[in-house]
């Protein structure tokens, strides 16, 4: 499992990196080609690709700037249109390129792999690319064209770079200006991973050896100046359309409420009125004045300001029924491993959350104990944490996809060991 000569004896390491590639390329590919696809894109980012490819800003109507969505997935898809066309929208094209994103990601796994644990062998390396170029739901969402799929190679890179700023003394203030690059592209691709930046340096400076805690806290400090800078000119573009403070998107209200539609035991709560009143009505989240909140049809200051109201109302709400909010987090806590859009589906994806749990702590133990616990550490509590986030206002099996890449590498562990007991056995 371990085997520092294996892993640095190839003359040739880079070409497993291309063996993963290509392999979660033709996986993606195969399945793209033998299933017919929606010709739309989750949280209909492709209506606001073609207003920006035509030069009329973040828009969904081509009039009334938005606020609620960020602003790098639609600005992806547009460069991608940019090159093949966009009438009619090229929708096989698009996913050929989140194929090909996505496919970087597994074979980046090689890289984080000897990041987090440099004594890992060769094949514990490829092994954890081969398991995430082989997940069926990151495929399924990368063909679906979720922004999941242009998050996860940065993301990836993210945790990469936190971990040699923190453990690797060579290039620190080079790896502390890339964290920063890389933490302001993530801001710009959704707003839950403004606690995640701030918060995941913290876990690790917790679990840093004592004699370089006070060494990294300046370069930290200097990328999370980086990163904010770096969106600052999507925040104050959302200021001065939404005429409030925006600091990457809005939806918090919406979503927090939006909770309620999709989880059936609260949704019969919340309609029978023993939670709230005139905020959901027939699947909808409504605003104040009871009309449905549809943001894709609505100005930006629209946008913010009902929003805004729905957040304030929701704070009223939790004061007023903790009992009823401690529940919907621990269900929420739950759910981020499941919920779908059928029974069925969350069945199977309920089981598959389930093993790759079990078999994700399993790694961990095991590399606690061959005594590279503090970088397994680190991964199991960035995986927590990314669900904490997400608890108190919504949580969807989708957006647990970030956390598959450091799951993946527990994982591999755990796997290389079965298969070590298994060829001695046999």
């Amino acid at each position: 499992m371990f085997s520092r000569n294996e892993a640095t004896s190839d003359p040739n390491p880079k070409r497993y990196y291309l063996y993963v590639f290509l392999l979660a390329l033709s996986l993606r590919l195969l399945l793209l080609f033998s299933q017919s696809w929606e010709s739309h894109i989750i949280d209909s980012y492709d209506h606001m690709a073609v207003r920006l490819l035509h030069g009329e800003g973040l828009t969904y109507d081509g009039s009334n700037p938005s606020v609620c969505r960020a602003p790098a997935y639609p600005a992806y898809l547009a460069a991608v249109m940019f090159i093949t066309g966009e009438n009619p929208i090229p929708y096989t094209l698009l996913r050929i390129s989140d194929s090909l994103l996505d496919s970087l990601t597994a074979a980046s796994l090689l890289w984080l792999c000897a990041v987090f644990f440099p004594f890992s062998s060769r094949r514990t390396r490829i092994l954890a690319g081969v398991l995430y170029a082989f997940n069926p739901f990151v495929m399924y969402y990368t063909l679906k064209m979720g922004p999941e799929t242009l998050i996860l190679p940065f993301f990836v890179i993210y945790l990469g770079l936190l971990h040699k700023l923190m453990f690797d003394s060579e290039n620190r203030w080079r790896n502390a200006a890339l964290l920063g690059l890389v933490s302001g592209i993530l801001l710009l691709n959704k707003s839950v991973f403004i606690p995640f930046i701030i918060l995941s340096p913290l876990v690790i400076i917790g679990i840093a050896p004592k004699s370089r805690k006070s060494s990294v806290i300046p370069p930290i400090l200097i990328s999370l100046m980086l990163a904010f800078t770096i969106l600052a000119p999507w925040s104050l573009r959302c200021n001065r359309y939404a005429g409030r403070f925006v600091l990457v998107q809005t939806l918090t209200g919406y979503n927090f409420w939006y909770d309620f539609v999709i989880d059936e035991n609260r949704n019969a709560n919340f309609a029978a009125g023993r939670l709230d009143d005139c905020i959901f009505e027939e699947g909808k989240v409504k605003s104040n004045e009871g009309v449905p909140f549809e943001p894709y049809h609505l100005a930006a200051w629209d946008e913010a300001s009902i929003d805004r109201d729905l957040v304030v109302r929701a704070r009223t709400w939790i004061r007023q029924n903790p009992i009823g909010f401690l529940r919907k987090t621990a269900d929420n806590f739950f759910s981020f491993w499941y919920v779908v859009e059928t029974p069925k589906k969350m069945v199977v994806t309920g089981l598959f959350s389930l093993l790759f749990l079990l078999t994700t702590f399993s790694g961990t133990y095991r590399l606690c104990r061959y005594g590279h616990g503090r970088s397994a550490l680190i991964l199991l509590i960035l995986i927590l944490l990314v669900d904490l986030i997400y608890v108190p206002v919504i949580s969807l099996y989708r957006y647990s996809l970030i956390v598959y890449p450091m799951m993946t590498l527990l994982t591999a562990f755990t796997v290389t060991e079965l298969l070590d007991r298994w060829k001695l056995r046999s």
